[in-house]
């Protein structure tokens, strides 16, 4: 279900003395920006990281696959809106960073009011009657705060996150999550007999399934062949549970939408194979569109297709 990951405690022990050096240092710069945010209000936090890395994003190469991603799936925009919602998407990003340091603290008060619910009561009902459910979602937002929101209502949910390659890093977000009330988290790579022992239980698995995944199916996403991870559908047709998805909006800096979907329909009578490609294909369609909802709120930083989309179509 995943590509191949190292656990933080492996890297540790096989890393050399400079390696160890470097992540240290790493993770005191962490600890100085971690304190600066916190040492804002929530709002300014997030204010403040957003305007950075709006100023900063542009200058790193990270910002022409950016573009070119969003060239491709939208060829019909004029360069001057590929350039804004470049802008949008890294200013949107930045508030997430802002915001991080500030969510334990704010999601410590159960009555706070910094998440809208939508249509929730699916996920209620799923936790009083222990049925096994596979929820989805992408990298829309803010996803720690979509965390924390699944584990609101699904508090056995089991998570799956690829650990940070800085594994001194790497603890301090996990402590970060589970001070969030986000316990649950099953490691890419180590996670397939986790998740399928939660199901067996009637218990729920959290998945993102926006990213690319070499190993996947072959499916469009705005037009184009996008390699996508196919282990939750297989996951939600193995064990006969919703492949329900969910989505985390950003309202304002440091308040949110959380919303729940209907579960996407499954061929179940199908033979598996041609269940589980239908069944990806579903799975994409509803990213798209989410997508195209509020393109500036998705993660257009990763190399969702591959070089070979991009020359087709002529982006540089």
């Amino acid at each position: 279900m995943s590509e191949a990951y190292a656990h933080p405690e492996d890297l540790k022990r096989l890393s050399t003395p400079m390696t160890q050096l470097q992540w240290r240092l790493e993770a005191l710069g962490w600890d100085a920006y971690w304190g600066l945010l916190r040492g804002m209000s929530p709002e300014k936090a997030s204010d403040f990281a957003g305007d950075l890395l709006r100023r900063i994003g542009p200058l790193t190469s990270t910002h022409k696959t950016m573009t070119r991603n969003l060239r491709l799936a939208f060829p019909d925009w004029p360069l001057e809106r590929v350039r804004q919602s470049a802008l949008d998407t890294w200013q949107c990003f930045g508030r997430t960073v802002g915001e991080m340091p500030h969510l334990a603290r704010l999601f410590a008060d159960p009555n706070h009011d910094r998440i809208v619910y939508e249509d929730v009561e699916a996920l209620e009902t799923l936790h009083a009657s222990h049925q096994p459910a596979v929820l989805i979602s992408g990298h829309f937002s803010n996803w720690e705060a979509l965390n924390y929101a699944i584990c609101k209502f699904l508090p056995r949910c089991r998570i799956t996150y690829r650990a940070l390659n800085n594994p001194f890093i790497d603890q301090r977000v996990w402590q970060s999550r589970r001070d969030m009330g986000v316990n649950l988290l099953a490691a890419k790579g180590e996670s397939a007999r986790d998740l399928m022992q939660a199901l067996s239980k009637g218990d729920a698995v959290g998945l993102m399934n926006d990213q690319k995944f070499n190993a996947g199916t072959a499916t469009k996403l705005f037009g184009h062949i996008a390699m996508t991870a196919n282990g939750p559908v297989r996951l939600a047709l193995k064990f006969n549970a919703p492949l329900v998805p969910v989505i985390m909006r950003r309202t304002a800096p440091a308040r949110f939408r959380f919303s729940v979907y209907p579960p996407i329909a499954l061929d179940r009578s199908a033979p598996r194979e041609a269940a589980v490609e239908d069944g990806v294909h579903k799975v994409s369609a509803f990213i798209e569109a989410q997508v195209r909802e509020d393109p500036s709120q998705w993660f257009w930083m990763h190399r969702r297709w591959p070089k070979e989309a991009w020359d087709a179509v002529g982006v540089r």
